[in-house]
């Protein structure tokens, strides 16, 4: 299903970061969008002051640890076979390659992010437990107005303006490792009418410590 002939772009201000266009084809995201599991998906909420990365969205778990959540005869047939590929060795050797980033035999967590209208990410950092945090964008003519950008920013001080945004195009990859500078931030959604931005989420993680946190409320969902 996954298009893997095309290279990685790679930018390094403000932070490094690689992306591509058209890692899967227009009839794939359509069906993708039509069958996605969003109806299970949890809300995720962290509002806290305290805490670095503010968020409101919802998750559908796939993946976490190498261990599938959703069984295959949960998942739609497109919803199957993207798996299938997002967790082959040649995923992985492909993003390995072309990032430069050591990938083989870390664990993974896989998710599809629901974002509705209102839903936003704040700045923040990931968490350095993780080697890579890569997402494909899913909705083909996402409206320019209704938010949901990838937003880049040079600090994570609160109010400061992005100094570089990518568009939510359906096909595109994006992956970037975590750093103490690789501020980022998901602009707000604003689409009343119920259409939901969707994302499949692929990380690669160092150490177990902080996998899945953000899922599971509570004390760990607290945690930068």
């Amino acid at each position: 299903m996954l298009n893997l002939t095309n290279r990685l772009q790679e930018r390094t201000t403000p932070f490094q970061l690689f992306h591509v266009l058209d890692v899967l084809s227009s009839d794939q995201l359509d069906k993708l969008v039509a069958t996605a599991p969003t109806q299970h998906a949890d809300p995720i909420v962290v509002d806290d002051p305290l805490h670095e990365k503010q968020y409101r969205m919802n998750l559908f778990r796939l993946v976490e640890g190498d261990e599938q959540v959703a069984p295959d005869t949960e998942l739609p047939v497109p919803w199957q076979e993207l798996r299938r590929d997002l967790m082959s060795p040649e995923f992985t050797s492909w993003l390995e390659e072309q990032t430069g980033i050591g990938l083989t035999g870390l664990l993974r967590s896989v998710g599809v992010y629901a974002h509705r209208n209102g839903d936003f990410l704040a700045v923040h950092k990931d968490k350095p437990t993780k080697a890579i945090t890569t997402i494909i964008y899913l909705n083909q003519d996402w409206p320019a107005e209704a938010g949901g950008r990838f937003l880049m920013f040079e600090t994570g001080e609160r109010g400061a303006a992005p100094v570089a945004e990518l568009p939510p195009v359906g096909g595109r990859l994006v992956a970037f490792p975590p750093t103490d500078h690789s501020w980022h931030a998901v602009s707000k959604i604003d689409h009343p009418d119920g259409t939901e931005r969707l994302t499949v989420q692929i990380e690669y993680w160092l150490t177990t410590e902080l996998m899945g946190s953000a899922y599971r409320g509570g004390t760990d969902a607290a945690r930068p």
